[in-house]
């Protein structure tokens, strides 16, 4: 008995020293996120937090793992914002569709418990890079909270960062097209019950604010003004979908109303009221940045040039990427979506940032992540070569809180099953 005890402590004992290992990571360059390159790069890490970074080995520290990667680029996880990752599978198959949920106004709705972990869409997002996605609900005019989760994990209660946090809210358009496929002045329709519906979220935050600042029997409880406590008594942000200029406007007067913390999320008709968002201080999430623009008369290159615009005006943005349809698989692309920005004239530390240590700061996780910095949390990525850069963008090696996991995706399966049959050489 005495010994299997012995075993039993021993074991323990070198589970427990097993998640405390120091390991040095050694690459050409990392990228911090906040706009510092490091070259050589000395990136001493453990389960617990990033202990140390620079340019040399630092004194002292004995690490018990050596980590190499020759010519290899360390990047802070990037972080997709507003995404449907995790409740949609294939857009045009209902049953693969779970972030509408009945009811217009259901602030209540939590996605995080809809996640789905095994998602093909997850994994193969997850191996381009992206290990941190804000989900959120669609359908209705305020469909739910948003939840932060990792995009590894055994089930979502292990790989939640954030079960819930903010709200989202799908401003009521005033103008609509009645077809996708046209952006001519013909198509263009109002919305002809647009006043009602900005008259109904006026009267149902109304009522919320009056219900989470005055006492509440349990038995009178209202799980729908429930949701908006985290607003209204926490400061929590409000990510406000609106794409037209008139829209912006009328969502900044609301949240002016409500002493909101708005975020804007969309935005294809910013450009007129960038000044107020200035003035304002209001971040910006930049959707969808390969599309064309919104009104036919624009210059075609006005949404890739808009990342630049808004950093000249000191405006805090981040770059998304979000379609209600097939969104979900565009999340792969989101480093080469900030690398267009690149192209058309942001500094590429900037647009790193619009995928890291902003969405970081939107989310509330700033002193955790979107940096890599000591004290905060190992979770990174790793690539051969400049990861905003499509033919240079090989992702290596991918870290989740100091624990390296596996970047296999139904792609890369395909790619290996093929590659054998016909004897294609490796990228």
């Amino acid at each position: 008995m005495k010994k299997l005890l012995l075993v039993a402590l021993s074991a323990l004992t070198l589970s427990f020293s097993g998640r405390c290992q120091l390991y040095l990571l050694k690459a050409d360059t990392l990228h911090v996120g906040n706009g510092t390159i490091i070259s050589p790069a000395y990136f001493y890490f453990s389960a617990d937090s990033i202990v140390a970074v620079g340019s040399h080995p630092v004194a002292g520290l004995a690490p018990d793992s050596v980590i190499e990667y020759r010519g290899g680029h360390v990047y802070p996880s990037f972080i997709a914002m507003s995404t449907l990752l995790g409740l949609v599978e294939i857009g045009a198959v209902r049953a693969t569709r779970d972030y509408d949920e009945v009811g217009s106004i259901t602030p209540n709705v939590r996605p995080i418990v809809a996640f789905n972990m095994d998602s093909r869409v997850v994994a193969t997002t997850a191996s381009n890079g992206v290990l941190v996605a804000q989900i959120r609900p669609a359908g209705g005019m305020l469909p739910g909270k948003t939840s932060v989760t990792y995009l590894k994990g055994r089930t979502w209660e292990e790989a939640a960062i954030r079960p819930e946090y903010g709200l989202y809210l799908s401003w009521p358009r005033r103008y609509y097209r009645t077809g996708w496929w046209s952006a001519s002045p013909g198509r263009v329709r109002e919305n002809k019950q647009w006043k009602q519906q900005i008259d109904r979220l006026y009267t149902f935050f109304r009522a919320a604010q009056a219900y989470v600042q005055g006492p509440v029997p349990p038995h009178r409880r209202n799980p729908a003004y429930e949701g908006l406590r985290g607003v209204f008594l926490r400061g929590e942000p409000v990510f406000i979908e609106a794409d037209h200029a008139t829209d912006i406007l009328a969502a900044l007067r609301f949240s002016e109303t409500f002493g909101l913390r708005m975020v804007l999320v969309g935005g294809r008709g910013i450009g007129p009221v960038i000044d107020e968002l200035r003035w304002r201080r209001i971040p910006v999430v930049l959707q969808t940045p390969h599309t064309l623009p919104a009104h036919p008369d624009a210059a075609v290159d006005e949404w890739f040039r808009m990342p630049v615009r808004l950093a000249e005006a000191g405006i805090p943005f981040a770059i998304a990427i979000n379609k209600v349809w097939d969104g979900a698989w565009q999340q792969r692309n989101l480093p080469f979506a900030a690398a267009t920005a690149v192209a058309y004239g942001l500094a590429p530390e900037q647009a790193l940032a619009a995928i890291t240590s902003v969405p970081a700061q939107l989310l509330g996780l700033d002193r955790r992540l979107g940096t890599l910095e000591t004290g905060k949390e190992a979770t990174f990525i790793v690539s051969r070569g400049p990861a905003l850069d499509i033919p240079t963008h090989r992702i290596s090696a991918a870290f989740i809180r100091g624990r390296r996991v596996s970047l296999g995706d139904p792609h890369q399966q395909l790619y290996r099953k093929y590659s054998r049959l016909y004897s294609i050489p490796a990228p």
